[in-house]
């Protein structure tokens, strides 16, 4: 029998998709439950070569240069990340001699027809995430992949992706975002992150504040575990130039290595630093490497909603920030490569995100608030009252937002999408239209 893709999407998305909406309360997520899945659909929780990130900020774009650089040094890698911006197939990727490709409609749609013939047991469903990390697995199996890149979902100690043994993990920044679910304080958000630590791995992370790094050193000794840290066991300096681009030396102990980023943002030299250090690991101490071209493979890194410098008359960019870590690095970048511009922000969030924090982050000098088609998207008369920002601008979707931002622009303004992932790539769709007319 012949199944269509259509069909696919429509059985995916009737298990529970806590991207849209999370009811089930997080502490009722389990890890057995998702083994005893993958374990029936015949997923490889010993599948070779993983790399694991967990971390609140940057964990997307440190997944998508190591594919890169993995992918440009001759080893296919499979790429999952999440969540996608334009089709769900972004988020399982199979990376070879430099070229990125998507999973085909014809294997998704396989694989997942595949997967329901197993599920007997409705009361044991997985939810929508789970199953994508299934489909996502047998892809990678089947295309007999090198190395696999897995960025978790949210948090880490339950995710999904954590019933692999990879060969290494990466904590990226860790910030307050996710409040109702993963705990209120940093600590708390770090002890869910650092769930990904397992015995005798070693692990990367970035520059942290010092009550994260006491719980990530604390899980390392209970684990046995190798731990290397940004700001002292590897360090990074970077030079701006135009358009985002820039300059970046990284220094580890026994090397030096200077890159040269495009245009992903100033704060993309610290997801690159950890991506490289991470490999130097896997290359002198587990000897799984050989030499790596890291310039080949970043020049190659194209990584959508990440300061993305989508026109530059009138001068427009689309970020993904969604929480007050990002939106303060993202105001710092614009600050260093756009120093004079006055900033037309449209704004949408979801309802359960920090929109003040996020908002306090950075100085607009007109404002549009709007929101996405996703379900939790919080609504525009909810912001208004929270930022108190004087006469803001209401806009019913994203597409109605874009031609009032151009009406607004001027030589001295730049236009900026940023407060969601969702608001970030229907942007990207509204935007890509405009400049085809």
């Amino acid at each position: 029998m012949s199944y269509k893709y259509k069909d696919a999407l429509k059985f995916l998305n009737s298990f529970i998709n806590h991207e849209k909406n999370f009811n089930i309360p997080y502490k009722d997520f389990s890890l057995k439950k998702v083994k005893d899945f993958f374990k029936l659909a015949g997923v490889d929780l010993y599948a070779k070569n993983i790399i694991h990130i967990a971390g609140t900020k940057g964990k997307g774009s440190t997944a998508v240069f190591l594919a890169n650089i993995l992918s440009a040094s001759g080893y296919k890698t499979g790429l999952y990340t999440s969540p996608h911006l334009l089709d769900i197939r972004e988020r399982m990727q199979v990376l070879n001699k430099g070229k990125a490709v998507c999973i085909s409609r014809k294997k998704f749609t396989d694989i997942i027809f595949e997967l329901k013939k197993i599920m007997r047991d409705k009361k044991k469903k997985p939810t929508y995430f789970e199953f994508l990390t299934a489909i996502a697995m047998k892809f990678f199996e089947f295309e007999k992949v090198d190395f696999i890149v897995l960025e978790t979902g949210m948090g880490g100690r339950l995710d999904a992706t954590n019933v692999f043994y990879p060969v290494l993990a990466i904590i990226t920044n860790i910030g307050l975002d996710h409040l109702a679910v993963l705990g209120k304080t940093l600590p708390e958000i770090a002890h869910e992150k650092a769930g990904i630590i397992k015995r005798k791995i070693p692990v990367i992370s970035a520059k942290q504040k010092s009550s994260v790094i006491e719980v990530i050193k604390s899980r390392t000794i209970v684990k046995k575990s190798f731990l290397m840290i940004g700001g002292k066991d590897f360090k990074f300096n970077v030079k701006p130039e135009k358009y985002g681009k820039s300059l970046v030396l990284i220094k580890m102990r026994d090397c030096e290595l200077i890159i040269k980023l495009g245009d992903n943002g100033l704060f993309q030299a610290e997801n690159v630093s950890l991506a490289v250090c991470a490999l130097e690991y896997l290359i002198k101490e587990k000897k799984i490497i050989k030499k790596l071209e890291y310039q080949r493979g970043i020049d190659s890194a194209y990584i959508p909603g990440r300061f993305n410098v989508l026109s530059k008359d009138p001068l427009i960019i689309v970020d993904g920030a969604h929480n007050p870590m990002a939106f303060k690095a993202l105001s710092a970048t614009i600050k260093q490569y756009f120093p004079l511009k006055k900033i037309i922000l449209i704004f949408a969030a979801s309802k359960d995100k920090d929109i003040l924090g996020m908002f306090n982050k950075i100085k607009p000098y007109k404002l549009i608030l709007t929101r996405t088609a996703n379900s939790r998207a919080a609504e525009v008369e909810y912001m208004a009252d929270l930022v108190s920002f004087k006469d803001p601008v209401v806009a019913s979707s994203v597409k109605d937002a874009l031609p009032i931002a151009l009406n607004m622009y001027n030589k001295d303004a730049l236009i900026l999408f940023a407060g969601s992932m969702f608001l970030a790539g229907e942007a990207l769709k509204e935007i890509n239209k405009w400049q085809k007319r």
